[in-house]
Formats: C-alpha cells, structure tokens, sequence
C-alpha cells in the first residue's frame, strides 16, 4: 500500500518482468517472465511465487512487440470470466 508518499508492504520479486502487461487478480500479482515464454503468479500474502505456465508459442524476443508500442509481449487482462493472456504467436503472419 502506498499512502502519503510511503510504502507500508514492499514486494521483492525474484524474476525481472517486461512490459506494462501485468495485473492483479484475486490476491495475486500476474507477470510476463522477462526473457522468457512464461506467464508467473505471485502471491501477495505468502509473498512467494505460487504458480507458473509456459505459452508455448508466444513471441518473446526481439522488436516483434504486441502492439505498436515497446516491451509488450503479453497484455495480462482479468474481467468477470477469468484471467486473459494476449499474445501474438511466434509464427504467426502479423505483416
């Protein structure tokens, strides 16, 4: 929490994140791995990474980003269904 420019809990994660993609949903924080195809779930309570998923073929390298934006590989989304991961695949025909 951050109130009258203090943070009451800091969260030191061991894996470096890319992009703006991340998000917070039912008590844990969702990243894209930096370098990596792998989408991980940490948990704001424990304070520990409880989960992790590889997309098997999500575009992860190079300037081949989701949008016309930098450093987004993977857009984290959560609405009343679910947790969404959007990405493009490595293969695919993006021309």
């Amino acid at each position: 929490m951050y109130r009258h420019e203090h943070a009451s809990i800091v969260h030191e994660l061991k894996e470096n994140y890319t992009g703006t993609g991340h998000v917070v949903y039912e008590g844990s924080f969702y990243f894209h791995r930096d370098g990596s195809r792998e989408v991980i779930r940490y948990d704001l309570t424990r304070k520990t990474i409880i989960g992790r998923i590889s997309l098997a073929d999500v575009q992860f390298e190079g300037d081949e980003y989701l949008y016309a934006s930098e450093f987004n590989y993977v857009d984290l989304a959560a609405d009343e269904n679910g947790l969404w991961a959007v990405y493009a695949a490595a293969n695919s025909n993006r021309g």
